[in-house]
């Protein structure tokens, strides 16, 4: 056994032998160097837990990344853990396993989102991680990340305040879990007390000008001609009733209830719900359904799919109109504007936009369909009478209606 103090002078004297040799520090019990016939020189630690007497060597590191000296401290500093109780070789190896963000996220979408979320709100949560989690912190350790990781990837995008929001609010949903799943022992969630980015509205509503330009492109077929049938009629479904784009899309004839004049949502962005339909909807969606030959009242290019582009079809719309920044969630602010213009109170616009918000759920769940339904048709007149003058909306009976589903 080879025993002398190690230095930096004496270390660098030792010479490679044909096999492996270790040379012991004679002032730091335990603290060693290890000489490979390569020439290659390691320090480590000898030692044995309190608890199996399993005797211990982790590697310290090599000669040339560390010094002697570096290399002699972190020895000191793992026996002085080892006299605590603790193994610091076992505690390097559970670093090495420990779970990274990429892991999290694979985690993340496969037990939670699977089960727990909306199709959409998965699908932005994926958009997120491939874009900025995975890119800026996919290979760190979970237990790693720090407050300052979270701001620098949040100020990141002071550029665009709303996607730097949304992406703080899926790292703090990303950490809650990695907590819940012991994923951060003795770790401070590092994205509380992030502020968030002031958002600017950009919501608007269209003017009634604009409206009857929309109707005017809209009615002209030949105008219409390069679009799938499917955008014109969509778009004004969601003129006419408010509804969200998702809703509008994934619509089915199943959930349409002629009779009733509502259409039922087994699941929405805010769970199942009823909405009453307005005169000038059902007239319209009458006359889709008497050529129909899909579930879904919008169907796509693909058989027995729903149309799901309705973004750059409307982007085309807009450039052909020269409407400025008008976004195709607009029409939906464009309808509660119509309910507010007149005279309905926030309940009622709340209720008639499906809003689930508890506060607000309170102060009109004493309301009868009766003025509910009364609010949507007449605001469903207003509009129709902007995009197309033409429209018949007293014919919309449930008379006719079952007349143009007969035929």
């Amino acid at each position: 056994m080879t025993k002398e103090k190690l230095t930096k002078r004496a270390v660098e004297a030792l010479q490679p032998r044909s096999d492996a040799y270790i040379v012991w520090d004679t002032d730091l019990s335990g603290f060693g160097l290890k000489v490979a016939p390569t020439g290659r020189k390691t320090y480590f630690l000898s030692y044995r837990n309190r608890t199996t007497r399993t005797e211990r060597r982790p590697s310290i590191g090599k000669h040339g990344h560390i010094t002697t000296e570096q290399a002699r401290a972190m020895a000191k500093d793992w026996l002085y853990e080892v006299t605590k109780g603790q193994d610091p070789s076992l505690k390097r190896q559970e670093d090495r396993n420990a779970p990274t963000m990429r892991d999290l996220c694979e985690r993340f979408l496969r037990e939670h989102c699977k089960f727990h979320t909306k199709r959409g709100t998965t699908y932005n949560y994926q958009r997120l991680i491939d874009r900025f989690v995975l890119p800026e912190l996919g290979a760190r350790k979970v237990h790693d990340i720090r407050r300052e990781d979270v701001q620098k990837l949040h100020n990141s995008l002071s550029a665009t305040p709303y996607q730097a929001n949304r992406l703080l609010a899926l790292l703090s949903v990303l950490m809650t879990k990695a907590e819940e799943w012991h994923y951060m022992e003795g770790h401070i969630n590092p994205t509380l007390r992030i502020e968030k980015n002031k958002e600017k509205q950009s919501q608007q509503r269209l003017s009634d000008q604009q409206l009857e330009n929309l109707g005017s492109l809209l009615r002209n077929q030949t105008a219409m001609a390069s679009e799938h049938p499917s955008v014109r009629h969509a778009i004004k479904l969601l003129l006419l009733t408010g509804f969200r784009k998702s809703e509008a899309l994934t619509l089915k004839w199943d959930y349409v209830d002629f009779d009733g004049k509502c259409v039922r949502f087994p699941d929405s962005k805010t769970g199942p719900k009823q909405l009453p339909l307005n005169p000038s909807t059902l007239a319209h969606l009458s006359g889709l359904k008497a050529n129909s030959r899909s579930e879904y009242v919008f169907p796509g290019k693909k058989m027995g799919r729903p149309l799901v582009n309705l973004q750059q079809p409307w982007k085309r719309i807009c450039r052909r109109l020269g409407f400025k920044k008008v976004r195709i969630h607009d029409l939906r602010h464009t309808f509660a504007s119509k309910l507010a213009d007149l005279g309905y109170s926030i309940p009622m616009i709340a209720a008639l936009l499906g809003h689930k918000n508890l506060t607000t759920t309170a102060r009109y769940t004493h309301l009868s369909t009766a003025p509910i339904s009364e609010a949507t048709s007449r605001v469903g007149t207003n509009i129709a009478n902007l995009i197309d003058p033409n429209h018949e909306p007293d014919r919309s009976n449930i008379e006719t209606i079952q007349i143009h589903i007969s035929h």
